[in-house]
């Protein structure tokens, strides 16, 4: 692992909890190739067994299992959220007034939502940790972006089908 980290530029004796996060994606991308596939596997599914213990032992991160409440994602410890069992999910700014909202046909277990203040970076996608995707096959991700009065109101929007009813298209000129 020290020379792989050595190939990278990565300081064996810095804590990982002061990495940028992109080191952790280089040190374990197959594209950078700097540590072997069999070596690669064994140590992600160990990486993947602990961070999954962590985040589920971990209260406070587990408290907004149990929230219908809005969650500011920029405030949150780690900037990181991970909505479980959720259809609906926005991301606004209160900079620009601008949202995205989204709204997806089937419950997805367990999302993740990421937002950096430093540089204004959001990752939303519909997988837990470690990059398991959890959208369940048949799904739907219906989106809308603008500013809007009421989010949520955006939101049950998404929810009804586009109607399309075969009729006379009229068109008028200008005299």
């Amino acid at each position: 692992m020290r020379l792989a980290m050595a190939k990278l530029g990565i300081d064996p004796t810095e804590d990982p909890a002061t990495w940028h996060w992109d080191s952790y994606w280089r040190l374990f991308s197959t594209v950078e190739g700097v540590i072997e596939d069999a070596t690669l596997r064994r140590e992600v599914e160990k990486i993947w067994r602990k961070a999954n213990q962590v985040v589920w032992s971990d209260r406070e991160h587990n408290r907004m299992k149990y929230t219908t409440d809005a969650i500011d994602v920029s405030r949150e410890p780690q900037q990181t959220i991970f909505p479980l069992d959720a259809r609906k999910t926005y991301e606004y700014s209160p900079a620009t007034g601008y949202a995205f909202v989204r709204y997806v046909n089937r419950d997805v277990p367990r999302m993740q939502i990421v937002q950096r203040q430093e540089s204004g970076w959001v990752n939303w996608g519909t997988n837990g940790e470690n990059e398991y995707p959890e959208m369940p096959s048949g799904s739907t991700i219906f989106s809308a972006y603008g500013r809007f009065d009421d989010v949520e109101a955006q939101a049950a929007r998404l929810e009804m089908p586009v109607v399309a009813s075969p009729g006379v298209i009229e068109r008028f000129y200008p005299l």
